[in-house]
């Protein structure tokens, strides 16, 4: 005997939540396969893989990126525009910042 198992494409729409990990399963109750027998159909449970962006990263709940400044703005300080989620905004570096130095921007 041949068994043949057919697959129907269907589009799902579901809310993923902010801050939801690589690897994370969702279960979205009743939208898996149809039950064989006539039943209620399964559940759908997708596994989530998160893209890695060219600009930010993660480290938790955090975003971080990384920005490069002159020798002078390090010295002497100075103002800088840096990306965020929602837009770039200025920073301030202040003078006699150091290599590797961070600065974190709350709500951001």
């Amino acid at each position: 005997d041949l068994h043949m198992r057919f697959y129907l494409c269907h589009h799902n729409k579901t809310s993923l939540f902010s801050g939801i990990e690589n690897g994370e399963t969702l279960r979205v109750f009743g939208r898996g396969g149809a039950d064989p027998e006539g039943g209620q159909p399964g559940d759908l449970f997708v596994t989530i893989k998160v893209r890695e962006d060219p600009v930010f990263r993660r480290e938790g709940a955090d975003i971080h990126v990384d920005e490069s400044i002159s020798f002078t703005q390090a010295i002497l300080g100075g103002s800088i525009q840096v990306p965020t989620l929602t837009g770039e905004v200025a920073l301030k570096v202040r003078p006699g910042t150091q290599y590797g130095q961070k600065v974190v921007l709350k709500g951001k």
